[in-house]
């Protein structure tokens, strides 16, 4: 709604839109690969994934995943925290100050400078890392999901009801070997041991949503031509961090958004930062 020219996001992109539009306090959406957080960040929306199992998948489809969970839409920090104590997810009280927070530089450079300003003018000072296996992360969990699309929902090509680019994309994990899922779930592992790692030294780690501005609806006639927008998100599902997005600003009239990630059981926290983090904005 405030970006009309610009492609909403992905497969919760209704959910984003409703919430966008400000006909919904909140939404909520489901993400495997990315789709609370691209959707949310394509929007100029506020976008949760809780850790992996933290929400019940029940009654969502496809009943069996290692990576989706459901996550919640909302336009202001307020809302959701509202939403996570309903859910009974805990959100402590308000945060004094922001616990020390680590940049992945991975987007583009235009994009990361944009978002380390806006964190430098809330008073937060970043200490810069590296993620070595975030493209390695990306790709074991696309490896994942298309397996796992293919055994939930490969008996649907029996039928000429599913549209073909979607059909290519569910046929293409019936190829994938025994050998790409094991090295699929080392990687898992060593990211996770990493990521884990990372945040015991700092509680937040932070990071573009995107690696690249949201595309138009023209730049993205071809649905797979914009799979690598979701290298920065995807990761965090193949691990089970929670991971928030919420909008920085704008380049060119696109928006930007940063991404939090928090340890596993600290959900609340990415609730208490974007609260923080908004409240500074707004003076």
């Amino acid at each position: 709604p405030r970006f009309p020219a610009l492609i909403p996001g992905g497969s919760s992109s209704g959910s984003a839109a409703v919430v966008a539009s400000g006909e919904v306090d909140f939404s909520l959406g489901t993400d495997t690969g990315g789709s609370v957080r691209m959707p949310a960040a394509c929007c100029g929306v506020m976008g949760l994934k809780p850790g992996y199992g933290v929400l019940s998948r029940q009654g969502v489809m496809p009943a069996e995943s290692s990576l989706d969970c459901v996550g919640v839409f909302t336009r202001n920090a307020a809302v959701l925290r509202q939403v996570m104590t309903r859910l009974s997810v805990p959100v402590d009280a308000p945060l004094n100050s922001l616990p020390p927070v680590a940049y992945v530089l991975a987007a583009e450079p235009d994009i990361d400078a944009l978002i380390l300003n806006a964190l430098s003018q809330t008073g937060v000072s970043v200490q810069e890392t590296t993620l070595p296996l975030l493209e390695e992360a990306h790709r074991a969990g696309l490896t994942l999901i298309s397996h796992e699309n293919w055994l939930a929902l490969g008996p649907l090509l029996a039928s000429d009801d599913v549209s073909p680019d979607v059909a290519s994309r569910i046929r293409a994990g019936a190829d994938v070997s025994r050998e790409a899922l094991v090295q699929a779930e080392e990687v898992r592992v060593a990211f996770s041991e990493h990521l884990d790692a990372v945040l015991e030294q700092t509680p937040l780690l932070a990071l573009a949503t995107l690696p690249e501005l949201p595309p138009t609806l023209q730049e993205a006639q071809d649905p797979l031509a914009v799979v690598n927008l979701t290298r920065l998100v995807r990761p965090f599902n193949l691990s089970g961090h929670p991971a928030l997005t919420l909008p920085v600003g704008e380049i060119d009239g696109r928006p930007v958004a940063l991404q939090l990630v928090a340890r596993k059981g600290h959900d609340g926290q990415l609730v208490q930062a974007a609260e923080w983090l908004t409240a500074r904005r707004r003076h």
